[in-house]
């Protein structure tokens, strides 16, 4: 790890790990994968990756705190794993960080960070490769993302910044996904469920930001590589059947996406425009949201969300108050 990467603003945080096996070879790709209590998911996610048709990559998996054993039965069953466990969760940005800290001290060249709630087809990542050698100022390459049980249906491509409100917006979201161009077409964000990034990319604008925990800290991270220079581009040819975060749903996705949605925004947006036109915006929607969930007496959601926005204007970041949201 080097200073210079350490003394980012948005930094990766190394060394909070604990270094079950390490498996170290000289190839130039690593995929980091994050599990948290749930070996199956892992497992199959795993298991795909075994009938990749590419040679040149290791796996590192950063347990998050599991506490059902599934770390020491997924090392047992996929030997080939680099396993780092943390004491405790620390989150998508906190857990991936570590991965990539890992990555960088082992001198990949390429990391990949992939959901472990995901399914990848033998050929994704020749896919992804072959369109990150052929655009060598992509620093980031998503995947065609379609859904685990509805695979003819697009999940995610790529995104765009919708203005004046600060969203992003995705192609093709629920669209078929028969999707034969866009090789070469700049996105403002890939989503972080597959994403190819250049080792260079991490090193000159940082890790993931910290301040996230989860939830838009992928968009905050292609747009900040984008402003460093770097493009963001799609490999469609790469297909990869996605869970779509079942980890994540319910409160924490409702906590952690309002209080992100202001995040980002308040990060990536002039001031005047966050004040003036995404703080007014994001009431009228928080509103709507509550009203929407109360009618279905989802009462844990609208608490959730309301104290999604509290902690944003707070300053109560990171973690947050997920022990409490997950009470509720």
């Amino acid at each position: 790890m080097t200073t210079a990467l350490q003394q980012k603003t948005s930094k990766v945080q190394p060394g909070s790990g604990e270094r079950l096996v390490v498996n170290r070879v000289d190839e130039d790709i690593a995929i980091v994968i994050l599990n948290w209590n749930q070996y199956e998911d892992t497992a199959e996610c795993l298991t795909s990756l075994r009938r990749v048709h590419h040679p040149a990559f290791r796996t590192v998996m950063v347990d998050n705190g599991s506490t059902d054993g599934s770390p020491e039965k997924l090392q047992k069953e996929f030997p080939e794993l680099n396993v780092i466990r943390n004491q405790e969760n620390l989150g998508y940005v906190g857990g991936n960080n570590i991965g990539i800290s890992f990555a960088l001290e082992t001198e990949a060249q390429y990391i990949l960070l992939l959901n472990n709630d995901t399914v990848v087809d033998p050929e994704f990542l020749s896919e992804l490769l072959s369109v990150a050698r052929r655009n060598c100022d992509a620093g980031i390459i998503g995947a065609r993302v379609v859904y685990h049980d509805r695979p003819e249906v697009l999940w995610a491509l790529g995104g765009n910044l919708q203005q004046p409100f600060g969203r992003i917006k995705m192609l093709g979201r629920d669209k078929s996904s028969r999707i034969t161009k866009w090789d070469k077409k700049d996105f403002d964000h890939v989503p972080g469920a597959v994403m190819l990034v250049r080792a260079a990319v991490f090193r000159q604008v940082g890790g993931l930001d910290p301040d996230f925990f989860l939830n838009w800290e992928d968009a905050e991270f292609c747009l900040r590589a984008k402003k460093g220079g770097w493009r963001v581009i799609v490999a469609p040819g790469s297909l990869v059947r996605h869970k779509v975060s079942k980890a994540t749903a319910g409160r924490l996705a409702t906590y952690f996406g309002q209080r992100n949605r202001l995040l980002f925004a308040r990060k990536t947006l002039p001031k005047w425009q966050f004040f003036c036109v995404l703080v007014p915006y994001h009431w009228l929607r928080l509103a709507a949201l509550v009203v929407s969930n109360a009618v279905q007496f989802r009462f844990d959601l609208v608490k959730a969300a309301i104290l999604g926005t509290i902690d944003f204007f707070r300053g109560r970041l990171g973690k947050g108050s997920m022990a409490r949201v997950q009470r509720f």
